[in-house]
């Protein structure tokens, strides 16, 4: 072999030499360039590399905790002036809601009457404890300012006159003792054909109807003083 073939041959190992060390120090361009899913992957995402603003604002939970109670902010009721009292110190009962109802002195005549059923029966008696029939209409009028006569024959004559079909609770009613007799007992009629009378000792003061046969026949007049 001749010196000049030894020659090339060192030449070639050289070159091939130095281009086989020049490969594995550049590393190819798909080693060093990721692919687009590795990219995904290995970037972290946005929200968790920025810091959440609600870290730096203050919690709500928080704040509903530390706001005062109202004893801590604002005075008792034990601090504070008494309310003016504009209730009325003589009424210590409760409201009459009978003040909505306005009531005639009529009514008021019939109310009166119902209320002193069964008080005791007496001959010349003008109440609160003891009557006659002329005495307790002279007493149930009275009360509420009607000025009628002490005598039946009189209240029979005061006022004016009315028919049955006429006759209001609060009106007189006028009978005699006998059928066609003298205008001689008195009652306060209180509606749906019943009043009320003072009788007898065995029949004090009570309710009669006036249906009923005895004081239909008996009947003379209504009288209305009101």
């Amino acid at each position: 072999m001749t010196f000049k073939k030894i020659l090339c041959i060192i030449v070639a190992a050289v070159t091939l030499a130095l281009a086989l060390a020049s490969c594995t120090d550049k590393p190819t361009e798909s080693s060093v360039v990721p692919s687009e899913s590795k990219t995904e992957s290995t970037i972290p995402a946005e929200s968790s590399e920025e810091p959440v603003e609600s870290r730096d604002e203050p919690d709500i939970s928080d704040d509903d905790r530390s706001t005062p109670e109202p004893s801590e902010s604002y005075p008792d009721d034990s601090s504070l002036p008494d309310a003016p009292d504009t209730s009325d110190p003589a009424d210590n009962s409760q409201p009459d809601t009978s003040d909505d109802v306005t009531y005639t002195v009529a009514e008021l005549i019939a109310a009166t009457a119902k209320e002193l059923i069964g008080t005791e029966y007496k001959t010349g008696g003008n109440g609160p404890d003891q009557f006659d029939n002329s005495g307790l209409v002279y007493y149930c009028c009275r009360k509420y300012g009607i000025n009628v006569p002490r005598r039946a024959a009189q209240i029979a004559e005061y006022g004016e006159e009315i028919t049955r079909e006429e006759i209001a609770p609060g009106d007189i009613v006028v009978y005699s003792n006998e059928i066609g007799g003298p205008a001689a007992f008195v009652g306060i009629y209180i509606g749906g054909g019943k009043f009320i009378s003072a009788n007898n000792p065995e029949h004090p003061t009570c309710e009669q109807n006036m249906n009923l046969p005895y004081w239909k026949s008996r009947f003379i007049c209504g009288r209305r003083v009101v």
